[in-house]
């Protein structure tokens, strides 16, 4: 169900007419809510722009136009109203008509003139309300047939084990192999993967990604949060976990006073048979600082203070979630998990931090990276409590599961690369 997560302004997006009179992909659409209580309009994921009325047909002088206002009920249903009017191009206003209120005028509530052009594109509109999630159309929506991506707007929204049970029900068809659904996930996962490059090369798309998903808070953390929990196929296949079931963010791991207070909060939790932790920092977190310092050893070189906070909260996050779990009830799917199956004695912490190619680059034959690179295999090779994995490696990882090839070496030159139509 939709909830008001975001207070959105004219200043956050720009607002514009959209046209459906050109070939329009209405799957580039989004309904997102406005700073107005109760009510929604279309954000473009495209044109990164919002709007509430359409373009129906687009004459020389004039437009014929659809205001299509979503506003949220108290059953939670989003109620659809539509006004239609006739735009002048050269005056750049709305045409308005007198009508003279005779007794038959009277019993005309509304009258809308399209042509064959406008018709269509009014009921292309129409086909995209039905398949807006939480849409009430009272008894048309009875009649009508779901289609494809009404369907899938709707799967989205179901709870993981509802899913299973959904997908359960299509792969028992006989006429779909193997093969055929590995080619349905690679497509989509090669879209995620072509993302997570932009996200590492360009320091730029941080910001375009924080936009586009309405990331309130500050901080690339934040960003990096909202990419892996909306994609956890990557930590899944990636940290050597056999299956983690669910993601939940912030969740906490101490144990907390009435008040909600005292308790640390790490940044991802998966419960399969063992707890896992997953603490993250940002790829621009670097692991050594620039300069030696005096204490560290021959052959050695001195970590940044943010790795080593990454570090202790990991350790911290660990040993609290150690001393609490017992008293807690894990929850999954509304059902309490049995803690003496589900063992978290010793929970699997990880780590996420910085990027090894961007800041030890493996081709480079300076003798200070060379002594940083050793340091850090030294270093993660015997810390048996903490993985420690960079972006670049975890993106490595998952590029090679979707591709099944390895990727080609990161561009921190910000030159294009279109990974789904790359020669490789």
């Amino acid at each position: 169900m939709l909830s008001v997560t975001r207070t959105s302004t004219d200043q956050d997006f720009e607002k514009r007419v959209i046209d459906i009179t050109k070939d329009f992909n209405f799957s580039n659409l989004e309904v997102r809510p406005t700073h107005i209580n109760k009510f929604y309009f279309f954000y473009n994921k495209i044109e990164r722009c919002f709007g509430d009325t359409f373009i129906l047909t687009d004459q020389m002088t004039i437009q014929r136009r659809c205001t299509l206002t979503l506003i949220k009920n108290e059953d939670g249903k989003l109620l659809p109203k539509l006004e239609f009017f006739i735009w002048n191009k050269e005056e750049n206003r709305k045409v308005n008509k007198q009508v003279n209120e005779t007794d038959n005028m009277l019993k005309i509530k509304a009258r809308v003139e399209l042509e064959k052009d406008g018709s269509e594109n009014f009921w292309k509109l129409i086909g995209f309300l039905v398949t807006i999630k939480d849409i009430e159309l009272k008894d048309f929506g009875v009649y009508r047939v779901t289609n494809s991506n009404a369907y899938i707007s709707e799967f989205k929204t179901k709870k993981e084990f509802e899913k299973i049970e959904e997908l359960k029900k299509i792969f028992s068809d006989p006429n779909l192999d193997e093969s055929t659904i590995r080619r349905a996930l690679s497509d989509t996962r090669k879209q995620t993967i072509d993302e997570f490059r932009k996200l590492l090369e360009d320091d730029l798309y941080i910001d375009v990604y924080r936009k586009e998903k309405l990331i309130l808070e500050s901080g690339d953390e934040v960003v990096w949060h909202h990419f892996l929990k909306n994609n956890d196929w990557i930590l899944g296949l990636n940290v050597d976990i056999k299956f983690i079931k669910d993601f939940t963010d912030e969740v906490n791991v101490g144990i907390q006073n009435t008040a909600g207070a005292g308790s640390p909060k790490t940044d991802l939790m998966g419960i399969s048979d063992y707890t896992v932790l997953v603490e993250l920092k940002t790829a621009k977190t670097n692991f050594f600082t620039l300069v030696k310092k005096n204490t560290s050893r021959t052959n050695t070189w001195s970590f940044t203070d943010d790795l080593i906070d990454g570090i202790s909260q990991c350790l911290g996050q660990k040993f609290d979630w150690e001393e609490s779990h017992a008293a807690k009830d894990l929850i999954d799917n509304n059902n309490i998990l049995d803690q003496y199956i589900h063992d978290t004695v010793d929970p699997k912490t990880i780590l996420i931090v910085g990027n090894k190619q961007k800041e030890l680059p493996i081709d480079s034959k300076d003798t200070d990276v060379l002594k940083k690179r050793k340091t850090l295999e030294r270093f993660r090779r015997n810390n048996r409590n903490i993985e420690i994995i960079s972006f670049d490696e975890l993106y490595e990882r998952a590029y090679f599961i979707v591709n099944n090839k390895h990727a080609k070496k990161l561009n921190f030159n910000k030159i294009e690369i279109n990974l789904i139509k790359a020669p490789f």
